[in-house]
């Protein structure tokens, strides 16, 4: 029952889905996990009158703590979870076997395919692969927020970006990261590298190995409706 209604959505819904995506082709046939935030709901605190958002980390010891991060403001939503499904179609129609799962994830699903959604600030697996791994001159986040992108700053929720590069936890495999500066930056960089990257993406990141496009969107009537590249960096 439950896949049959898969189906009918994918067929009426075919219009979000195109045949071609260069980095999404790479998990052609291939297990993939999807790997969101772990983000829990605003917490109170009444003696600040300050609500935080809460999120798992693990503290000196080794033990998961819940640690607030920053201000009660709305960081996820419906276009995350209309992203994770286009994401989940698109893989699926590439005939891969994916699974879901949050950023405190047992360390040897690191090892797998992955595909990365949301920033630096809320996805802990992106974090570590962003100040770990990504070398710091293709570091992107600005320190007083936004994106610094060819020395201008960008600011809005409808920025985002799309990493493609080797994993680095297992060079077999890959890792695509998908973000944005609000839910929206992150629900058009879903939709531009299902829907416009094969054809809009510069000519050059076609053969290229390791890359970030960074893209903003715009949403009119709560739908995405345009989606523009704003920059890139060739990583190799």
């Amino acid at each position: 029952e439950g896949i049959s209604l898969f189906n009918y959505f994918r067929k009426t819904g075919i219009k979000y889905f195109s045949k071609k995506s260069f980095p999404l082709d790479k998990f052609r046939k291939q297990e993939v996990v999807i790997i969101g935030s772990s983000l829990l709901a605003p917490h109170n605190d009444k003696s600040r009158n300050y609500y935080s958002l809460v999120k798992p980390m693990k503290d000196k010891n080794g033990e998961w703590k819940d640690v607030p991060i920053g201000s009660g403001f709305n960081v996820t939503g419906i276009y995350d979870a209309f992203g994770l499904t286009k994401l989940s179609i698109a893989l699926i129609q590439r005939n891969s076997l994916i699974s879901l799962g949050i950023d405190s994830v047992d360390e040897k699903l690191k090892k797998e395919h992955l595909c990365l959604m949301g920033g630096k600030s809320s996805n802990l697996i992106a974090r570590e692969l962003y100040y770990d791994y990504l070398p710091s001159k293709f570091q992107f986040y600005g320190k007083e927020g936004g994106l610094d992108i060819h020395g201008k700053n960008f600011r809005g929720g409808g920025y985002g970006h799309i990493l493609s590069m080797a994993n680095p936890w297992n060079k077999n495999k890959r890792v695509i990261w998908l973000a944005g500066l609000g839910h929206l930056g992150t629900g058009a960089a879903v939709d531009f590298i299902i829907n416009s990257l094969q054809d809009k993406a510069p000519s050059e990141l076609l053969n290229m190995n390791e890359w970030i496009l960074f893209i903003k969107g715009i949403a009119k009537k709560g739908s995405i409706t345009e989606v523009h590249q704003i920059g890139h960096y060739i990583i190799s």
